[in-house]
């Protein structure tokens, strides 16, 4: 049987959603722990891998304090990953 992300060992190799399951979702890395991940750092899982999130929506992933989230302040950085600086 194909595998799938369903908590069960479908294809009876003993392993429960392996790489490659049917259902998989894409996980973002999230170096600075911020809550949202690097669009560029992807892996495909059933579950949340550590260190990753399903948001993609970091512009800096080595600086927590820039994210969406983040409120712009002027430094001369898109604190808020929306494409503009210090506005």
């Amino acid at each position: 049987a194909t595998e799938i992300c369903d908590g069960i060992d479908n294809n009876c190799n003993d392993s429960v959603d392996e790489s490659g399951a049917e259902g998989e979702s894409a996980w973002y890395a999230d170096a600075d722990v911020d809550g949202y991940g690097d669009p560029t750092v992807e892996m495909f899982a059933c579950d949340e891998p550590s260190g990753y999130v399903a948001d993609d929506t970091d512009c800096d992933d080595s600086d927590a304090d820039v994210n969406p989230g983040a409120t712009e302040i002027c430094d001369g950085i898109d604190n808020n990953c929306n494409d503009s600086v210090d506005e």
